[in-house]
C-alpha cells in the first residue's frame, strides 16, 4: 500500500486528475482512469502510449535490465567508496536536504541513490520495468526511502510543484521529445528547486559504448549528443552546464523561478 504523502502527488499524466488507492489500483477520483500498481511499482503506461525512440530503448532497456543492474551493484559492493565517490563528483550540485523530495527520472538500476543523502525521500521514474525491477531488487541492500514508478518521462504522473529537486542522468538523448521531458521536470519541481540533466559527451559515446559488443548497435542509430542546453526556458535561473571526468559527461544545473 502506498503511503499517503506519497499518493498526494500522483496525478493522471495527462488529465492531472487526482487519484486514490483501491484493490492494487491507482483510480482517478472522477473514475475516468486506472492504472495498475504491480509488485509495488504504480504503472502509468498503457497499450500504444510508447511509441518511436521510447519503444526502442524500452525494449532494449528491459532486454539488459537485470544484467545491468546486476553488474552495477556487484562492483558497487566491491569497490563501493570509489563508485560511490565518482557519483557523487557528478551530482554535487544537487545539495539534496534530509526530508526533501526528490525525483529522478530514468533511474534504471538506481546507481545514483547511494550517493546522495540517504535522509532524503526518493521517486524514481523509468518507462522500463526490466530496469525498475533490477533497481527494485538490488536496492534491498541498502533500504533506502524510495518509490518506484513506471511512466513515461515526457508525461509525468505527478502534480504540479511536488519536488523539491528533480534530476535525471542518462537517457534523455534517447526520448522522444526532449523539451517535453524537460519541461515536465520543471513542471513538477518547486519554486525555487534545483534541476539537473546529465549524460554522457559524444567524445564517451565515441570511444565507449559503440565500440561495446552488447550496446553499440543503439548507440550507432542514436542521434548525436546535443547538450539540451538550448532547451531550457529563458526564465529559468542560474543556468549553468559543466564538464566532468575529463569532457566525458556534462551537467546542466538551473532552478525554477521562485
Amino acid at each position: 500500500m502506498l503511503r499517503q504523502d506519497l499518493l498526494d502527488v500522483f496525478c493522471d499524466p495527462h488529465t492531472r486528475q487526482p487519484y486514490i488507492e483501491q484493490n492494487k489500483n491507482l483510480v482517478s477520483k472522477d473514475l475516468g482512469s486506472t492504472y495498475p500498481i504491480i509488485n509495488g511499482i504504480p504503472v502509468f503506461l498503457k497499450e500504444g502510449d510508447v511509441t518511436g525512440d521510447n519503444k526502442k530503448y524500452q525494449q532494449f532497456y528491459d532486454k539488459v535490465g537485470f544484467f545491468t543492474g546486476a553488474v552495477f551493484w556487484f562492483f558497487c559492493r566491491l569497490f563501493r567508496l570509489d563508485l560511490i565517490s565518482k557519483r557523487q563528483d557528478l551530482l554535487s550540485d544537487l545539495h539534496i536536504g534530509s526530508g526533501d523530495k526528490v525525483l529522478e527520472t530514468s533511474i534504471g538500476a538506481g546507481a545514483n541513490i547511494p550517493a546522495l543523502n540517504q535522509r532524503a525521500q526518493y521517486v524514481g521514474v523509468d518507462i522500463s520495468m526490466g530496469m525498475l525491477r533490477a533497481c527494485q531488487k538490488y536496492s534491498l541492500l541498502n533500504p533506502y526511502d524510495l518509490q518506484l514508478v513506471q511512466a513515461n518521462a515526457e508525461y509525468l504522473p505527478f502534480k504540479d510543484h511536488s519536488f523539491d529537486v528533480v534530476f535525471h542522468f542518462g537517457g534523455i538523448n534517447f526520448f522522444n521529445d526532449k523539451a517535453r521531458a524537460i519541461n515536465e521536470m520543471i513542471r513538477v519541481a518547486k519554486p525555487g528547486a534545483k534541476i539537473l540533466i546529465g549524460d554522457e559527451t559524444q567524445k564517451h559515446v565515441d570511444s565507449i559504448y559503440k565500440k561495446m559488443p552488447l550496446v553499440k548497435r543503439y548507440y550507432q542509430e542514436a542521434q548525436p549528443v546535443v547538450i539540451p542546453r538550448d532547451l531550457i526556458p529563458a526564465n529559468m535561473s542560474n543556468i549553468k552546464v559543466e564538464y566532468k571526468w575529463n569532457n566525458s559527461m556534462y551537467i546542466l544545473t538551473f532552478n525554477k523561478p521562485i
